[in-house]
């Protein structure tokens, strides 16, 4: 989680500089499961309404996406 993430750089000596979201992971994820389930034309189609619905519940909670790239920075130190 990031509040995780933040813990762990702090007690190394880094910060969180931004958090981007993997937008297209939801959709590639989905085709993973879909294709495993060997759910054919209409697996892919769902693969892609799951990823959509994923995607859009992400969008108002900052830091829930399926996947998260963070940016850190070493702190400075004096």
């Amino acid at each position: 989680s990031p509040s995780s993430m933040k813990y762990l750089m702090k007690s190394n000596g880094f910060i969180l500089a931004n958090l981007k979201p993997m937008w297209f992971d939801s959709f590639y994820v989905s085709l993973l499961s879909e294709k495993y389930k060997k759910t054919g034309l209409l697996g892919i189609a769902r693969a892609f309404l799951i990823g959509g619905v994923s995607n859009l519940l992400a969008l108002n909670s900052n830091g829930k996406a399926s996947s998260i790239i963070y940016e850190i920075k070493k702190v400075k130190e004096d």
